[in-house]
This record gives structure tokens, sequence and C-alpha cells, in this order.
């Protein structure tokens, strides 16, 4: 194991957490909890480190999970996990902690439906998708990506007690999102991935066929946040700010549809990230 001083080893074990990621989970957890009347900063921001929390814990406990696979790959090859900086326990224990003081916060501060969506989020993208899906289908996305509302559903829940019929319209969409986000990603790291073994998309039907299949998912996408913001209430402004993000978003993956190449992939899976916030953002106006 490494010797490295403490500052550095709290940074290595962040970037296990994936905060990246952690923040597109936040805006889509912590807006549609503003929006259901959730109010109070301090409870906004407990709102928000009981996302970081659970969805870290979640992470960095995924990587002794893939450390098999992390070393073979090279985005992955450097991680903490791999590098021995520290042992799989210290690892294991540190986000145990993290995910049941999430689950505890969430019951204790919100109610126990926030804390059950908490632990649900955690759990099925820990037992179902990394434990799992991802290694034995190449549907392990679709299926895999029920655990992505999870921020979604926590959000109504803190703010409401209960999930209207609103919020599982919302919820939807991170869920049909999910799909071409990841395949875009998959493209990008297919030598990776074949290397590793996994069987994602393009490794199994290779980037001509994800290429199709991310079009079209993107193209169901785009229909249904059209229908969620009409239905959420129509204005001119929303509609040609969401007109305009969407002509983006299809776009980016018409291009990835005539490329079939690794380099437009990756830029189609960040403007998911980015189209997904901003529609996100559209549910305020």
């Amino acid at each position: 194991m490494e010797n490295i001083g403490l500052m550095d080893k709290v940074k290595e074990f962040v970037q296990l957490m994936k905060p990246r990621i952690i923040v597109l989970l936040a805006t889509t957890g912590v807006i549609p909890y503003l929006l259901a009347g959730g109010n109070g900063l301090v409870n906004s921001i407990v709102f928000i480190v009981i996302g970081f929390m659970s969805a870290g814990g979640a992470m960095a406990l995924n990587s002794v999970i893939d450390k098999d696979i992390d070393v073979l790959m090279e985005r992955t090859k450097n991680r903490a996990s791999v590098k021995g900086l520290f042992s799989d326990r210290q690892i294991v224990g540190m986000a145990v902690i993290l995910m049941a003081l999430a689950v505890v916060s969430a019951y204790f501060v919100f109610n126990w439906l926030a804390a059950a969506f908490v632990a649900y989020g955690a759990l099925f993208y820990i037992l179902g998708y990394s434990l799992y899906l991802k290694r034995k289908n190449v549907l392990n996305t679709l299926i895999g990506g029920l655990a992505s509302p999870a921020p979604v559903l926590v959000g109504y829940a803190a703010a409401l007690g209960e999930i209207p019929e609103f919020g599982w319209f919302v919820a939807l969409l991170v869920f049909i999102w999910t799909p071409s986000h990841t395949w875009a990603m998959s493209a990008y790291y297919v030598d990776d991935y074949t290397k590793a073994g996994v069987p994602m998309l393009p490794v199994v039907y290779g980037l001509d066929l994800t290429a199709k299949a991310t079009f079209v998912f993107m193209l169901i996408t785009s229909a249904y946040s059209g229908w969620l913001m009409w239905i959420d209430g129509y204005s001119l402004l929303k509609y040609g700010l969401w007109g305009t993000t969407n002509l983006w978003f299809i776009w980016q993956g018409f291009k990835f549809l005539k490329a079939k190449t690794r380099e437009v992939g990756y830029r189609t899976f960040k403007v998911h990230n980015y189209w997904l916030a901003l529609q996100f953002l559209l549910l305020f106006l």
C-alpha cells in the first residue's frame, strides 16, 4: 500500500466517489425537491449532502467490486482502489458508513419515504447493476437504469412525503435518458470494455448499431421531454428554450449516427449530461 499524506488520501477517496457524476445526480434531485416546495437553505444543503454520501458511497463500493476489471482498463487503472492506496476493507467500511449515514439522515431530517428511496438507489446500483447486470448482459444499461431516477424520487419524497403523479413522470425522463447516455460513453471506451470483457452494446454489436440505437433513444428521450414540458405548463419562453436545447441534442445524436466514431460518441455523451441538467432547469419556468 502506497504511503501518501492525509490530504492526498482524502482527494483520492473523493475521486473514487466520482464527484462529477454526483453533481448531475444532485441536479436531478435538488430541483424536484425545490419544485415540490422544499424550503430552507439548511434543509437544501442537507439534502445535497445526503445525495453526496449516498451516491458517493455506492460509487466507492463499486470501485472494490470492479477492481479486477479496472486494472485492465486505461481509464480506471490508476484509481486508488487499483493502486492500493486503500485496502478493500477500508473502502468498503467508509462506503457503508456513508450510505448508512445518508439513509439515517434522510429519515430523521425528512421522512421514511425519502430514506427508502435513498436506500433503493444505492442498493439497486450495487446489487442490481454492479454485482450482476454489468457483467452478465448487454441489456445491463436498460435494466440497470432503474436506479437512475432515485434522486428525483428522493427529492419529491423529501419535500412532500409522497410521490405525486408528475414526480413519476419526471423520474421516467431520467430512466429513458440513461441508455443512450451510457451507450455513447461506452462507444468511446469500447477498447477498454472489450479488454475487460464487459458486454456493453458497442462491444457486443459494434459502433454502427450502437450509434443507431443511441440516436433512436435520443429521439424518444427528446419527444418525451417535450411532452413533460407541455403537461408542466406551457409558456413561450419554456418551449423556445426547449426547442433550442433539443435541436442541439438531436443534431449531436445525428452526427454520431453518421460518423460512428469513438470521438463523436464521447461528445454525444457529454452533450447528454448538459442536456439533462438544462431540461431540469426548464421545469422552473
